[in-house]
């Protein structure tokens, strides 16, 4: 289960009978390098190489969680200036007037039907934005339906559809909302984590971890794609 607890209750809780174990939220890092240039992506979207046929995403869900999206950058418009968007949730905690989505008691979620009628630019749908542009640097790797002047897709999978979770830190409740969605839609899904940490053992055990594995187990066309790491340079484990 996730929860958010005061930390002055921790102690007290702890002692419950049927608490087993409580491990906090850890800060994650952003990470993502030159991956779209290191695929041979042209051959999967012209069906090379004795393919069944042509690969472009569709009827499938991309989610991000990152640092959210530009709604208004044309990688993720369709032809007829529609959102590629399904959903977007803002995790920030303490947003005024925020809406969240059912079965959580924060953040914001704005629809599809709220962007396409304005855009998510008003006071219904509040901090929409992507300062860093990371989040909307991953989307457009991942999905993005523009065309560079050599005829090749800038993204992935253009023609999927966009789940956006904009946050760092809660990747259970992000990873489960995303999955819920696509189930909504009666499609697969495949999400997109290019962050990460060293506040955990990297072997799959901690409790995190062990939720989003049961996430991804629980049904076929599930899938999660996190990065495999971005610091080469850092010197984390040696010196020099």
């Amino acid at each position: 289960a996730t929860a958010s607890i005061p930390i002055s209750l921790i102690d007290e809780i702890s002692r419950l009978e049927n608490i087993e174990y409580i491990e906090l939220t850890t800060k994650k890092n952003l990470k993502l390098d030159q991956s779209l240039l290191e695929t041979n992506t042209s051959l999967v979207h012209s069906g090379a190489n004795n393919l069944s046929h042509t690969y472009h995403g569709d009827n499938v869900i991309i989610g991000v969680i990152d640092t959210g999206i530009d709604l208004n950058h044309l990688d993720f418009i369709n032809s007829d200036g529609t959102t590629r968007v399904k959903k977007y949730w803002n995790q920030t905690r303490g947003m005024e007037n925020a809406i969240p989505p059912s079965g959580y008691t924060y953040g914001h979620e704005c629809t599809e039907e709220q962007i396409n009628d304005n855009g998510c630019e008003c006071d219904d749908c509040p901090d929409m934005s992507d300062t860093s542009g990371h989040g909307t640097h991953v989307a457009s790797i991942a999905s993005g339906n523009g065309m560079e002047s050599s005829g090749l897709y800038t993204g992935i999978s253009p023609n999927s559809y966009l789940v956006i979770v904009k946050g760092l830190n809660d990747l259970a409740d992000a990873v489960n909302y995303i999955f819920n969605v696509a189930d909504e839609y009666q499609m697969p899904a495949v999400i997109n984590m290019s962050l990460g940490g060293h506040n955990d053992p990297h072997d799959g055990t901690s409790a995190e971890y062990v939720i989003l594995n049961e996430l991804v187990n629980d049904k076929e066309g599930r899938i999660i794609v996190a990065a495999a790491g971005n610091e080469g340079e850092s010197e984390l484990h040696i010196n020099s």
